[in-house]
């Protein structure tokens, strides 16, 4: 079952509404609130749990018949959408690479330009300031085709004010969350507790070389289809997969994720997330990874949507403003990173202008025709 509501959160209580919203802009001011069901319809689709969506109408707590109704609204108004993430392996990758950077203003769209344009990079976050991109690394795979061997080493350093890169293997020790939200929404919502959270990247069957190919690059490629002539909700839900593909969901080589678009969400009872804060430091000697992670959430109840180490060296990534219905901290989310990290850097982004060039597009590492990874091709 899905964690309980917990009704004594001020942004459950009936008194705490749509007037207390202090979100900038007065377009926020003219959307409603979203509902209990709505929000519980989207804590269901967030989380990642075995299962089809009758079993998660039937967890949710949300009549089947109202479940339906509100994801078919959720998806016509672009407030959830799906992709399928792949396994690293499974499309050639040996490690995964963030990077972070602040471009001179006349060089911002240069720095733009030569993210956008390569073929690994997945996710492509622009702001006036800052430039967030995650790449899946196939240089081994593509050898001799590329002379780089990474896409930031293109940008020249001179053309960057300040910038911040890791690179990480897939596994959860050092990438333990991978863009799972669940754990900030059931905090924003106010659920007891995360049903899912945290969930990293899907590592791929053992003891298995490659996946079929044109499976794959069908999987990755689906959310991006322009024919739905049967139905956006039907079109949503993994069910309709042809059993190829969802055999390559039930082995591993990827995964199904639900994202949400958090700039066009409206309020939940007069909440809503505005920034996103991206924390770096580097690791205190006698301090653990895992350990700062844990007690975010259990001290702070941060839960980052997004963390990452590479060799001593910390990438976290969050929503703010805190709920107000979210219990007293007993300390301080500065204060513990003091305690665990040392040369803190935070950068600050308004949803409002943060802008997804690439949101996901895990398409682009779809293979072509006849291209070997591993050791078959279907």
């Amino acid at each position: 079952m899905w964690g309980e509501l917990d009704e004594g959160a001020p942004q459950n209580l009936k008194e705490y509404g749509a007037r207390t919203l202090r979100a900038p802009g007065a377009l926020y001011a003219r959307m409603r609130s979203l509902t209990v069901a709505e929000a519980r319809v989207i804590e269901a689709h967030l989380a990642v749990v075995p299962g089809d969506e009758v079993d998660r109408a039937r967890q949710s707590g949300v009549p089947r018949t109202t479940f339906q109704t509100i994801r078919k609204r959720l998806l016509v108004a672009g407030w959830v959408y799906d992709r399928y993430v792949p396994a690293p392996s499974a499309v050639g990758a040996s490690k995964v690479t963030f990077w972070l950077a602040q471009p001179f203003a006349e060089r911002r769209a240069d720095v733009v330009r030569l993210c956008r344009t390569e073929p690994d990079v997945v996710v492509l976050w622009v702001s006036p300031d800052t430039i967030f991109a995650v790449s899946f690394d196939r240089t081994a795979r593509r050898g001799a085709q590329t002379s780089h061997s990474s896409p930031w080493s293109l940008v020249p350093g001179e053309w960057l004010r300040r910038s911040w890169t890791f690179e990480t293997s897939p596994g959860l020790d050092d990438l333990p969350v991978y863009f799972d939200y669940e754990g900030e929404w059931s905090r924003r919502i106010g659920m007891s507790a995360p049903i899912s959270y945290p969930q990293g990247l899907s590592l791929g069957p053992v003891g298995v070389a490659s996946p079929p190919m044109r499976g794959m690059r069908e999987l990755l490629s689906r959310p991006f289809e322009t024919n739905r002539s049967a139905g956006l909700a039907l079109s949503f839900s993994p069910a309709q997969l042809p059993r190829r593909l969802r055999h390559l969901l039930a082995q591993g080589w990827a995964t199904r994720r639900v994202l949400p678009a958090m700039a066009d969400l409206p309020p939940y009872r007069g909440g809503r997330d505005e920034r996103v804060v991206f924390v770096t430091g580097v690791q205190r000697e006698g301090s653990s990874f895992e350990s700062l992670r844990s007690r975010l959430f259990q001290e702070c109840r941060v839960a980052p949507f997004l963390a990452v180490h590479d060799r001593g060296r910390i990438l976290l990534a969050m929503l703010s403003p805190a709920p107000a219905g979210v219990p007293a901290r007993s300390r301080s989310v500065l204060g513990l990173f003091q305690e665990a990290m040392r040369e803190i850097e935070v950068l600050r982004e308004p949803l409002d202008t943060l802008f997804p060039l690439l949101d996901h597009r895990y398409d682009r590492l779809a293979p072509d025709e006849g291209e070997i990874v591993g050791v078959r091709v279907e």
